[in-house]
């Protein structure tokens, strides 16, 4: 019998079964994953627009944006 290994992102060996708060969480992983770069870019774009806008200081986008 070979065992079946977790693929959940949080999940405990102690207690076998995860809530169903914790499934609706693991449930999007796929979904952040294949967004992950939009995001970024998307997070990018938004630091920028508050640069310019001068709501953060140029020195703190620098800090959100590293090219």
């Amino acid at each position: 019998m070979t065992k079946k290994k977790n693929n959940k992102l949080l999940s405990t060996s102690i207690n076998k079964k995860t809530s169903s708060l914790m499934d609706n969480f693991n449930s999007s992983i796929d979904v952040d994953q294949r967004l992950i770069e939009e995001d970024i870019i998307v997070t990018q774009a938004h630091v920028s627009a508050l640069e310019k806008l001068k709501v953060i200081s140029k020195i703190e986008a620098k800090k959100f944006i590293k090219v």
